[in-house]
């Protein structure tokens, strides 16, 4: 993992079970202009099938509603895998699959009309918000991934 050997100085340890967040997790999103099997075939990653689609595609939510997918979207999510509320760990997780892809990555980031960055989603009952490590950030670099946050505060008045 990325950040498995971190400096003595750091100021926020690695800790799974200390409730930074009520849910976290990161994903790898390509919105790519060609399909979802090219680009695991460019990879050689298999994608999150339950967050990638096909433009055109017939999409079922958990509700049995149907839309028709706008466009392609190639993602890798820890969603459900990595169980941890430290986003650093469901960082690692992705980087730690990425890892000797940075060929394949540059390949798909040189594709005509495609996008690509890792998301970060984070839902918090508490002020203190998520960290990246040194360590972490480096790999994003290395990669050429930008990285966003989506950040929602889920607390009550009465917190």
């Amino acid at each position: 993992m990325v950040s498995e050997k971190p400096l003595g100085s750091r100021y926020t340890p690695l800790d799974a079970n200390t409730p930074k967040s009520g849910r976290t997790c990161c994903k790898l999103v390509i919105y790519p202009s060609c399909s979802v099997e090219e680009i695991t075939e460019i990879l050689g990653i298999a994608p999150s099938s339950h967050e990638s689609q096909n433009i055109g595609q017939i999409i079922v939510n958990s509700r049995g509603r149907q839309r028709t997918a706008k466009l392609t979207c190639w993602c890798l999510t820890s969603d459900d895998i990595v169980a941890s509320l430290d986003v650093r760990h469901h960082l690692d997780w992705l980087l730690q699959k990425l890892e000797g892809a940075e060929d394949q990555l540059r390949q798909v980031q040189g594709l005509p009309d495609t996008q690509m960055f890792v998301n970060c989603i984070w839902y918090s009952r508490h002020v203190k918000g998520p960290t990246l490590w040194p360590e972490q950030m480096a790999a994003l670099s290395r990669l050429n991934l930008e990285c966003s946050f989506d950040i929602y505060w889920d607390y009550d008045e009465d917190d």
